[in-house]
């Protein structure tokens, strides 16, 4: 079940990038977070008893966006809420007790936008092993996704710099002009493109399937291509060139990527916000 899934959520991005390359923005898809059907949770053994069935769940310390005692205005009410949320999830306040190399603070807008995009990721099932994410201000890097392996495990560290405001999800002919404006679009695109290959870090079938897609439909997608990728930095991969399966794992990478972001906040592509 879970396997199928997989492999339809996969085809069905790839069919949709397909779709935008032929008729562009005439096209309004929409596209929701996979929902992977589970079984209900099942008692260890007996039944409950009246006064176990009423009991109710405990409150969490940590109040969410919109209960009483949140405040909006306040980083780190919403970094607490979303390491309340999603508990794979460090944020670094990067503060005297909390920092990072070359960190520097979120505002509050930022990691309202980091909540919203976890909150509706089209790969949230995916992300599910351990994500730290650091506000920096490294150039040239408008967003990067570091793997990292803890006792054998896969581990992300997702770093966000100020130029992200400025990067147009897509990166394509129709947003030769976006990087003169400030957008939260382009941040959460930045978020979303990060959090892409960091999903495919935890589940690398996830870039199998995508190629397997791209091949069973008949067109596949090409890096530089006007609506995607025109604008991005392929040279960084020059160097890998000598190895074909090395370079071809690190182009698609890229472009699943970059749809994913693209599908979800690129305002010629989708329906995302400018």
């Amino acid at each position: 079940m879970h396997h199928a899934s997989r492999r339809i959520l996969a085809r069905g991005i790839v069919a949709t990038a397909v779709v935008l390359s032929v008729v562009g923005c005439a096209s309004q898809p929409h596209v929701e977070p996979l929902q992977i059907p589970t079984v209900p949770a099942q008692a260890f053994s007996g039944t409950l008893s009246s006064s176990e069935a009423v009991t109710p769940p405990p409150t969490p310390d940590v109040p969410s966006p919109g209960e009483p005692g949140f405040d909006p205005d306040d980083p780190e009410a919403w970094i607490a809420a979303i390491e309340e949320r999603w508990p794979n999830v460090d944020v670094v306040v990067c503060d005297a007790v909390e920092f990072a190399e070359e960190c520097v603070p979120w505002t509050a807008e930022e990691v309202q936008l980091l909540y919203e995009t976890l909150e509706e990721h089209i790969l949230s099932a995916y992300l599910d092993g351990p994500i730290r994410f650091v506000r920096d201000e490294r150039e040239p890097w408008h967003g990067q996704m570091i793997p990292h392996r803890t006792d054998g495990q896969p581990t992300s560290e997702i770093r966000v710099d100020d130029s992200a405001w400025h990067t147009p999800p897509g990166m394509g002919l129709l947003d030769t002009l976006d990087p003169l404006f400030r957008r939260s679009a382009h941040f959460q695109g930045v978020l979303a493109h990060e959090l892409a290959h960091a999903a495919v870090w935890f589940h690398p079938e996830l870039l199998e399937w995508w190629i397997e897609a791209q091949d069973a439909s008949g067109h596949d997608l090409e890096r530089g291509g006007w609506r995607l990728g025109l604008w991005y930095n392929w040279r960084v991969y020059e160097e890998c060139e000598d190895d074909p399966a090395l370079y071809e794992e690190l182009v698609e990478g890229e472009l699943f990527a970059m749809t994913i972001a693209a599908l979800m906040y690129d305002p010629w592509l989708n329906q995302g916000r400018r």
